[in-house]
């Protein structure tokens, strides 16, 4: 229950507002950080907003108002935290998050909100991240699983997902509460551990 926010720090392997390899971190804000510096001369990495790898949980959080240089700003979900492929971890986990307002300035490839290369993405609402969403989207997949999201634009690695507006109640004032009638509602699958969200 905590709100992360401003957090400017270049990092070449993101997570300017959190770097999350172990745990569970659930019901928080994580608001307008941003990598838009290099490091070391490099791109600024991958999740300004959220890095989750390995055996972190990433639930019941916003992550909004993120920003990038070139790469994603939301959360980037990943098997190690330097981005490697490792058989033997699950991969980091997302689940009934949403992920939505965050920006890849210089990027026009859809990799704003999410940026997916392992690990697990569910129940979640990934949309309207980058400008120009409505055309590329706002998730990049590489690999792991996502599955029972709603998102922006299809892809075919998505698994049972839906593609719609999800019918947030004011986006525009941060309220991010879905109105009665949102295609998100009841679309999810049954998780142990997630019987409320932020609101209660």
């Amino acid at each position: 229950d905590c709100w992360i926010h401003h957090n400017p720090t270049p990092c070449l392997y993101g997570g300017a507002g959190v770097g999350l390899r172990g745990g569970l971190m659930t019901g928080c804000l994580i608001t307008d950080n941003g990598t838009t510096g290099p490091w070391n001369g490099l791109d600024a990495g991958d999740g300004a907003g959220v890095r989750v790898s390995e055996s972190g949980v990433l639930r019941n959080c916003v992550v909004r108002g993120n920003l990038n240089s070139t790469k994603c700003a939301g959360v980037a979900v990943y098997p190690l935290a330097n981005g490697s492929q490792d058989a033997n971890v699950p991969g980091g986990r997302v689940e009934h998050c949403t992920i939505f307002g965050n920006d890849a300035v210089a990027s026009s490839g859809g990799n704003a909100g999410l940026v997916q290369r392992g690990g697990t993405v569910v129940n979640s609402i990934v949309y309207g991240n980058g400008a120009n969403y409505r055309s590329v989207g706002s998730v990049v997949l590489e690999g792991g699983t996502f599955a029972t999201n709603l998102m922006d634009v299809a892809n075919a690695r998505a698994l049972d997902c839906v593609v719609s507006d999800p019918q947030f109640a004011d986006a525009a004032a941060g309220d991010l509460r879905l109105r009665l009638g949102s295609p998100a509602i009841g679309r999810g699958a049954v998780l142990e551990g997630c019987e409320t969200d932020m609101a209660g």
